[in-house]
């Protein structure tokens, strides 16, 4: 059995099988997963799109959460996809609970 931290505590797992029971305590430490976006930073065309990816260490397949700081600038799809809307810079931040990693988009003619 395999278990992915997302926070620190502890887990607590019982089994049982054959009218026989036990458990187990394990304490999770170390820091929790980071996000890290790629590429850090990219250059897109009004109109035009760019693509991010983001991935989670020790946590692959989890569902991102993906932000634009100016969506006058650019917006984001929930599937990392940026669109540049007008000239200017924003900052893009893919999230997964209480961590998150960013890429700067600049948005050109």
């Amino acid at each position: 059995m395999r278990f992915a931290r997302t926070c620190l505590g502890s887990v607590l797992v019982l089994a049982t099988a054959c009218q026989q029971s036990d458990h187990l305590t394990s304490a999770i430490l170390g820091d929790p997963p980071g996000v890290a976006v790629s590429p850090p930073s990219a250059t897109v065309r009004i109109g035009a799109t760019v693509g991010l990816t983001a991935s989670i260490t020790d946590l692959p397949g989890v569902t991102i959460t993906w932000v634009s700081s100016d969506t006058t600038v650019a917006v984001v799809s929930q599937g990392g996809t940026v669109s540049g809307r007008a000239v200017g810079t924003t900052t893009v931040t893919a999230s997964y609970f209480e961590r998150s990693g960013t890429a700067v988009i600049t948005v050109v003619p």
